[in-house]
């Protein structure tokens, strides 16, 4: 719950835009890590109930990038990237992940 709103539960109303456009007002209002973690968390509701939402996944690499879940990111990224190999949503995935490995430490 955050700001009296239970974002859950609005993410499993009908209106997924009206839910959508709440998380981005959540962003905006404020930013600490716990209202993140909560956005983080309505988008991969929706994305439960409609798992085709490529600008709702956009959101959530950037979102896990900035709560430092890369691996989380990561996921998101790769499903983009598979649902749209050839546009230009596939390029902002491959470019997700090429600074999600850049970041990653080295192995050797």
């Amino acid at each position: 719950m955050v700001g009296g709103v239970d974002l859950l539960a609005v993410g499993q109303s009908d209106d997924r835009a009206v839910a959508e456009k709440l998380g981005g007002w959540m962003l905006e209002r404020g930013k600490s890590h716990k209202e993140m973690l909560s956005v983080i968390a309505l988008y991969e509701r929706l994305l439960r109930e409609n798992p085709g939402q490529d600008e709702v996944r956009r959101k959530l690499v950037d979102l896990c990038l900035r709560v430092n879940r890369p691996a989380d990111a990561a996921i998101h990224a790769k499903a983009i990237l598979d649902a749209n190999p050839k546009d230009g949503g596939g390029v902002l995935a491959s470019q997700a992940l090429d600074s999600i490995l850049s970041a990653a430490p080295r192995r050797g």
